[in-house]
């Protein structure tokens, strides 16, 4: 059974930020649940992983890219995280389609599943693996891929390189679009960024980069086969 906050932990939540556990992993040393305005999160140690900022990102990416538009059946989600990027398609846009979620992390799952409600069922399907070993394997076509890997704010050099790019343009279905996120928050992330969007424009046919402005940025790398 899932945790539920206290009707008194999310008042207080609007006024503190309460922390609902700590814990960590080998692959992720600092793991945190937070309660933050009657919503639960999860962080690691200097971003988010779920349900916090880069839940608005995405829902400010699909709303741009007019995900309900499209006739998306079948998801593939690098970077399952705790369901923050799913529960938009399913919950806030209502698509019925059949989603495979790729998560590295055991721990990260097992949070997922103890606060975040997730369990697999007809139409989710969990694994977990290294995400470009996985890809590297995979021969299936998904109308939506969305790359949200991530080590704390770092996309592994793994999922960056040709091959890894190539392998996604070769899964993406006829129609099918791709979603990578790339976080910029400094000057060497800002220039390894421009690196990646070299790459897309040398792999992808039709490619284009929403940008999406704060303190820091979402350079949200898009690619489709329309």
């Amino acid at each position: 059974m899932s945790f539920s906050p206290t009707l008194w932990q999310k008042f207080v939540s609007y006024f503190s930020e309460i922390s609902v556990e700590k814990t960590g992993s080998e692959l992720n040393p600092y793991l945190e649940v937070v309660l933050v305005g009657g919503k639960l999160m999860l962080n690691s140690l200097n971003g988010n992983y779920s349900f916090g900022g880069l839940h608005t990102a995405f829902q400010k990416t699909f709303k741009k890219l007019h995900i309900r538009q499209r006739n998306i059946q079948k998801v593939l989600i690098l970077g399952f995280g705790a369901r923050s990027v799913a529960s938009i398609l399913t919950n806030e846009y209502g698509l019925d389609c059949k989603i495979t979620g790729i998560e590295r992390d055991e721990k990260v799952i097992a949070l997922a599943k103890k606060y975040f409600s997730v369990a697999e069922n007809s139409n989710l399907h969990i694994i977990i693996a290294e995400v470009a070993e996985y890809i590297d394997t995979l021969h299936e076509n998904y109308d939506l891929i969305i790359v949200d890997v991530y080590e704390d704010i770092i996309v592994p050099a793994c999922c960056e390189t040709i091959q890894f790019l190539q392998n996604l343009n070769e899964n993406l279905a006829p129609n099918g679009m791709l979603v990578f996120n790339k976080f910029v928050f400094d000057g060497d992330s800002l220039a390894s960024a421009f690196q990646l969007e070299k790459k897309f424009i040398n792999i992808f046919t039709n490619t284009f980069t929403i940008k999406l402005r704060g303190i820091y940025s979402n350079w949200m790398l898009v690619a489709t086969k329309d």
